[in-house]
């Protein structure tokens, strides 16, 4: 090939390569655009229900807004706000956990309120702990689960923050008929303890 011809060929493929370059940066800032706008009208929205005591609208909304703007701090405050308000602590709690970590990570002076609603909320909520016997721990295959979501080995013997509510807590193992026990969290501040029996054989 010709020298001219390739440093014509050279030529075109960088302006194609910087076109395509602009055109995905455009792109991009077109969806961050739409996720803002969508984000915003969405805390709008929510904000409104809130104050108007209609959580159970208002709170998925704003978790579609921290779904959307993963990073806002203030997005996570309403959240967990929110949750409180609705009467789930637990949610709550954990929002505001969340919170209190993209403020320390920012050096957000925001920071302190999410601390001081951690330390409020931490004596209220109501706990659960699953309690596991090592026979059972020793099972081959054992899952536990509770209302379908997998408790890991690290969540067992340990309280954790619970909202008010009805669960089925559930554990499997190879070879073993599956163990279901019903676990009602009531009121806020409820100790609750469930240890799981030995499954039987199948």
């Amino acid at each position: 090939m010709e020298p001219r011809v390739l440093q014509r060929s050279t030529s075109l493929l960088f302006i194609a390569a910087v076109k395509a370059f602009v055109c995905s940066e455009a792109l991009a800032q077109a969806n961050d655009d739409d996720k803002r706008n969508r984000a915003e009208a969405l805390n709008r929205e929510a904000a409104v229900e809130m104050a108007a005591g209609n959580y159970k609208s208002a709170c998925p909304k704003f978790n579609q807004v921290v779904e959307l703007v993963p990073s806002g701090i203030g997005a996570k405050m309403s959240l967990a706000k929110c949750y409180e308000g609705w009467g789930r602590l637990a949610s709550a709690l954990k929002t505001y956990q969340l919170a209190e970590l993209a403020a320390k990570n920012a050096k957000d002076p925001r920071r302190e309120a999410a601390l001081a609603k951690v330390a409020e909320l931490e004596v209220k909520v109501a706990t659960l702990r699953v309690v596991v016997p090592r026979p059972v721990a020793a099972l081959p295959g054992l899952e536990i689960t509770l209302d379908g979501e997998v408790l890991r080995p690290e969540a067992w013997n340990k309280p954790m923050p619970m909202d008010r509510g009805n669960y089925v807590l559930r554990a499997t193992a190879t070879g073993k008929q599956p163990w279901t026990i019903d676990v009602h969290i009531s009121p806020d501040g409820f100790v609750a303890s469930r240890t799981v029996q030995m499954l039987l054989d199948l």
